[in-house]
């Protein structure tokens, strides 16, 4: 059974201060990594100067807005930067949540035309890995936190095959959704 990922999405309050945010207010959200998953913390743009040197050594950052409150039903739009990031950064990851967490990853970016699926093969420990390619030759989606990633045409890249049912992969993919919940 695929491991259950309990990762607070956006709190809508600074992790340094305590700050509420206010509707369109700017701030730094973080991904950090540890032995279960991936904190996420988000500072405001005061702390986030104080907090420079914590936000550097995250996984995972970038700049995002508090939606308004009265958008209740409107999906929150993941930037394909840091997703491409999120992924990139998780590809030497060898535990099975990492695996996972990936592979959604993986499928989030082929619906957005980022990837392209090649074929598949078998590694040395009998996993399918699926061979693929970046669609793109140059920065995809905004800038953010003054970085944009950057794909080389066709570069290859694999990912394992995680083991999880249609079920799964939806709750996994809805966790990085509020994990990554970025308004722009």
């Amino acid at each position: 059974m695929a491991k259950e990922y309990n990762i607070a999405g956006l709190s809508g309050v600074c992790s340094s201060c305590g700050k509420a945010f206010a509707t369109g207010e700017e701030f730094i959200a973080c991904l950090f990594a540890n032995e279960d998953g991936y904190i996420r913390k988000d500072f405001c743009s005061e702390c986030s100067r104080q907090q420079e040197a914590e936000i550097r050594s995250a996984f995972s950052h970038w700049r995002s807005k508090l939606p308004p409150k009265d958008d209740k039903n409107k999906k929150p739009r993941i930037n394909t930067d840091v997703l491409i990031e999120f992924f990139e950064k998780t590809a030497d990851d060898d535990a099975p949540e990492k695996i996972n967490f990936r592979f959604v990853l993986a499928l989030m970016l082929m619906r957005k035309k980022v990837l392209v699926y090649d074929g598949s093969e078998r590694d040395e420990m009998g996993r399918e890995v699926w061979k693929m390619h970046f669609r793109a030759s140059k920065s995809i989606g905004q800038k953010q936190a003054d970085k944009q990633v950057h794909l080389p045409v066709n570069r290859q890249v694999k990912v394992i095959r995680a083991n999880l049912d249609e079920e799964q992969i939806i709750r996994t993919g809805q966790r990085i959704g509020e994990l990554l919940e970025i308004e722009q």
